[in-house]
């Protein structure tokens, strides 16, 4: 038990720091049938790889101006099906972004 205190002591003391890489993976492409996305993942396998985490966004996610700026890094994974409006959120966000990455064929 003493050679375990200091884990012991380190519990619910981790603290993540805030994510700086986002995914974009809509799921309105599973309900229309497309499945590219999967195929372009980078969150499955090559980020976790290299260690680094990240979140996920959804397409409604676009629409928070305020959301976006927390991420200078965002992958799209082929996103195929967007709206105008989540289209002129990318682009919004592209004007200050540090770098938007698309995966696509």
């Amino acid at each position: 038990m003493e050679e375990n205190l200091p884990l012991i002591h380190s519990i619910g003391k981790f603290v993540l720091p805030q994510q700086k890489i986002a995914v974009l993976r809509t799921s309105r492409q599973d309900r229309y049938g497309l499945d590219q996305h999967w195929n372009f993942d980078i969150a499955r396998g090559p980020l976790q790889q290299l260690g680094r985490s990240f979140v996920y966004l959804e397409s409604c996610d676009l629409a928070d101006p305020a959301l976006l700026d927390r991420y200078p890094v965002i992958f799209d994974c082929a996103t195929l099906v967007m709206t105008e409006r989540e289209a002129e959120a990318i682009r919004g966000y592209l004007d200050e972004a540090e770098a938007l990455i698309e995966n696509e064929e």
